[in-house]
């Protein structure tokens, strides 16, 4: 194995600088070697000065994980026990720039699922499908259902217009249907954030008309709104990234199984994975934008203070 040009660690505060990784500890190798605990901590909490010994980094690749030392041409990889060191670190590389886009410092737990994903009912002999598309947002995943109508919806000006009587409002909008509420609309650019009240159809509601279930307010259902939508981002956000990253390591691991482990196993530029979709939770903007409309709001006390008269 080549290990000239083998890289140092993956992680940026790793104290380790070693120019080869040293021999392997004596003793036999299992498959669930240095397995990391699934509870662990998460590195932002820890103090400072104080290594997560779960952070990815060469060392830990190195100690916790199987690995060949040879592999000829044209060999089938199964797993990540097909794989040199050197290559487990450079395929590491790719969940280093999911890790990178979700602001979130990638573990070696992270980099195991990693691989069992890649590996999951695939070898480098198996044809790579398409990656998955980006799910559109929906308000149905978002929404939560928050009360109830108190009485049969008004029928717009266009039904009324039309001729139809109250008694043929739609079943979903007469008094006692259920009512969702969520949000249809945040730009972190901007700072928009559409707060909607909907029926189960998806059509609007005047909240006037809505009772709210026993113990929400207008804060709570807010609340909940924010943390469903957040939910929900983070499993469609996710689901695109981890499909995206599976198949930029497939295409990776298929070239290297062309040829001898003798030759550096580089990632080409076009196998990186580019388009990775950054994780905009909806805390964050709504935060930033209630900060704004306080300030404004006390910009507008003062002024319309001062320029209050009784009679013009």
């Amino acid at each position: 194995m080549n290990n000239n040009n083998l890289p140092t660690s993956i992680d940026d505060n790793d104290d380790a600088h070693l120019e080869v990784p040293p021999p392997r500890a004596p003793g036999p190798v299992r498959r669930d070697a240095g397995r990391a605990q699934e509870a662990r901590m998460h590195p932002y909490n820890q103090g400072q000065g104080v290594r997560n010994p779960n952070r990815l980094s060469l060392q830990t690749i190195r100690d916790t994980m199987n690995y060949t030392d040879y592999r000829q041409a044209n060999m089938m990889i199964r797993n990540g026990a097909d794989l040199t060191l050197t290559e487990l670190y450079n395929i590491s590389t790719i969940l280093r720039s999911l890790a990178a886009i979700m602001d979130t410092p990638a573990t070696a737990p992270d980099f195991e699922r990693f691989l069992a994903g890649v590996f999951d009912g695939w070898n480098s002999n198996t044809p790579i499908r398409t990656a998955d598309r980006l799910r559109p947002r929906q308000f149905v995943d978002t929404r939560i259902q928050v009360g109830i109508l108190s009485q049969n919806h008004p029928l717009s000006a266009q039904k009324i217009k039309a001729g139809v009587t109250p008694d043929g409002q739609k079943i979903e909008r007469r008094a006692g249907q259920p009512i969702y509420f969520g949000l249809v609309g945040l730009n972190s650019e901007t700072g928009v954030v559409d707060w909607a009240w909907r029926d189960k159809k998806n059509a609007g509601v005047n909240p006037q008309y809505v009772h709210l279930d026993h113990g929400q307010t207008s804060i709570t259902i807010r609340t909940q709104a924010m943390l469903q939508y957040d939910n929900m981002e983070r499993d469609r956000i996710r689901a695109f990234n981890s499909s995206l990253v599976t198949n930029c390591a497939r295409r990776v691991i298929q070239k290297w199984a062309q040829v001898d482990t003798a030759l550096d196993p580089v990632i080409d530029n076009i196998d990186r994975p580019f388009g990775l979709m950054p994780l905009q939770l909806s805390g964050p903007t709504i935060i930033a934008e209630g900060e704004r409309l306080i300030e404004a709001g006390r910009a507008y006390t003062a002024q319309s203070q001062t320029q209050h008269t009784l009679f013009r």
